[in-house]
Order: structure tokens, then sequence, then C-alpha cells
């Protein structure tokens, strides 16, 4: 067992440095000689650098995301239908706003963000979707960091996003980045609720942002998500 751990380590170990193996491993063999392996196990440095591995990349959306995403996000969304609000163009036109986060060489989570061509100071979130897998554990966080950074560089200095009322852990979410419910005059359970919004029965909340260069955003309490995913 711990051969067969320490080798799919080692396989997915391929972006650290050289000093960063020989630190890895320097730890593995103090941890294999130690008298304490029995009662202890694992050590925490050895934990750390674990988890560092498996830790997901983000970058820029690419054309050819397409069709890994487009086959997988309904399955995230437990079997619901949101391929039709993901056309291929998002990933043609909009990259400079839009990212893809990978874990051991999988698409894991992404997020598409565009700037308005109506109102050149907005941006917008279209959508955001994580694997069920790798929930509550910050990745939408990190991934609308990097969208606010990229509309930031682009003249964007409010951003904004549409969620269903019905979504709780959207709407939690978004509160807990920053954003602000827009008043639409009706409150429902609280929230300002825009009625017919994308058309008859279609509510919406609509949330904005005001964007601040060099300005992180803080969790102010912990994030209950949903089996449907965060946005939507």
């Amino acid at each position: 067992m711990l051969g067969a751990t320490l080798a799919v380590l080692h396989q997915t170990n391929e972006t650290f440095t050289a000093g960063g193996r020989q630190l890895f491993f320097t730890e593995i063999g103090r941890w294999r000689t130690s008298l304490r392996f029995p009662r202890e196990g694992i050590t925490p440095r050895l934990k750390l650098w674990a988890k560092k591995l498996n830790q997901p990349v983000i970058r820029n959306a690419e054309v050819d995301d397409y069709q890994t995403i487009i086959r997988a996000v309904d399955e995230w969304w437990g079997g619901r239908r949101v391929t039709l609000m993901l056309p291929k163009l998002f990933f043609v036109h909009f990259r400079p706003t839009s990212f893809v986060a990978e874990g051991n060489g999988l698409i894991v989570a992404f997020v598409i963000g565009l700037v308005s061509e109506t109102f050149c100071d907005q941006g917008y979130i279209h959508f955001i979707g994580v694997h069920p897998d790798f929930r509550k554990h910050g990745l939408g966080h990190q991934l609308y960091e990097r969208v606010f950074d990229g509309m930031l560089g682009l003249g964007c200095r409010i951003v904004r996003c549409v969620t269903s009322p019905v979504n709780k852990g959207s709407i939690a979410f978004h509160l807990n980045m920053g954003f602000k419910p827009e008043d639409s005059g009706k409150l429902v359970e609280g929230i300002p609720v825009f009625e017919d919004y994308d058309g008859p029965g279609e509510d919406r909340v609509l949330f904005s942002k005001a964007l601040k260069s060099g300005e992180e955003t803080k969790i102010a309490f912990p994030v209950k998500r949903g089996k449907a995913g965060i946005h939507q």
C-alpha cells in the first residue's frame, strides 16, 4: 500500500522543482525509518507535500477545453441539463476572463466571465462549475479572484452576476464573496428578487460587486453548497 501510494504521488509530481522533490522524498525516508511509524503514521510535513501535489492549477480557458467540460458538466449537476447554458462561443471569444482549474491533468472546475460591450467598465460572470469532489475547498473563491484580476486589467470597475432565488448555495456564495443584491422592490426570504427577469416564471437575484485593485476578498462565513453547484 505504501509503495503504491508513493508511486502515485511521484507520478503526479510534474511541476515540483528539484529542491521540492528532494525535500519530499527526504521526508519519506525519515518517515519510513522512524520508530514512531506504527503509532503515528504519516507526518504532518508529508501530508502538506501530498496536498501540494494534488493542488489544482488555474489557467485561462482554451477552445479545446469545451468538449471536455460539456461532456461532464451535466453529471456535476446531478443530471440536471445545464449544457444549454454553455455554448462554445464562451470558450472562443471570452478566454481572457474565463478560467479552468486542472487537478492531476483533469479539469475539475471552470468559470466563464466576460466584459460588457454596452458598459465598458462592467464585467459579468455567466457560469461557474466545480466537480463535486472538489467543492468546499475554496476553489470557486480562487476562480472568482482570477476573474476579478482579469476584469480589472481590462478596465472593469464593477462585476455582475445573476442567479436563481431557489439556489441557496449560489446566493450564500456570492454574499460571501462580497456581492450585494440589487434592490427589486420584492423580498423573498430576505433576498431581493426580480420577477420574470429571464422570462415568465424565471425569477432572478441580481448581484453586483465593486472591484478594487489589490483588494482580496475575505470569506465571512462558511458556505454550504448543494449538489447542484453554486451558480444558476
